[in-house]
């Protein structure tokens, strides 16, 4: 699995099977150069020879970066599954060069990276052919960079429900 255009996020061999299992969420801070963001985000496992394997993933439109705190799902305060209305109502606009906070929906998996191996989170600006942007939010992304901002006023994270 290529990872070229993405920027990725590895953790050290884990030194004993690490399991997840659940809805999984990333919040991310991001801005644009455009009037657009479509962002993606991948989990996936990498083998002791490097070969990455996806998990699950989840993407988003930054115009449809809205979440309804009350359909939305919560553990212990944190956000795990973000519900996006995907409605007219509830696009806000993107403004280039403006931080904003996306949160992903990751589709929900169960899965065990096994000792030795990896867990990689890779975020992209797409998920090409898989997730092809509507005509209005493809053409007011096209020609833009998407910069992941990640510091103390922007701690971008994901959030994965590991089974003890």
């Amino acid at each position: 699995m290529t990872e070229l255009s993405e920027i990725t996020f590895t953790t050290e061999a884990m030194e004993e099977d690490f399991i997840f299992s659940g809805p999984l969420a990333a919040k991310l801070f991001v801005s644009t150069t455009v009037r657009e963001a479509i962002v993606s985000v991948r989990v996936t496992d990498v083998a002791p020879d490097g070969t990455s394997t996806e998990i699950t993933a989840g993407w988003l439109a930054a115009s449809f970066r809205k979440t309804d705190s009350e359909k939305s799902r919560y553990l212990d305060g944190e956000l795990v599954q973000p519900y996006h209305p995907f409605t007219k109502e509830s696009v806000e606009k993107v403004i280039p060069g403006v931080p904003m906070e996306l949160n992903v929906e990751i589709f929900p998996t169960n899965a065990v990276i096994k000792k030795g191996h990896k867990l990689r989170v890779a975020v992209g600006p797409s998920d090409f052919p898989h997730s092809m942007s509507p005509i209005p939010q493809l053409l007011n992304q096209l020609g833009g960079i998407v910069t992941i901002l990640h510091d103390r006023k922007h701690p971008s994270s994901i959030v994965l429900p590991e089974v003890e």
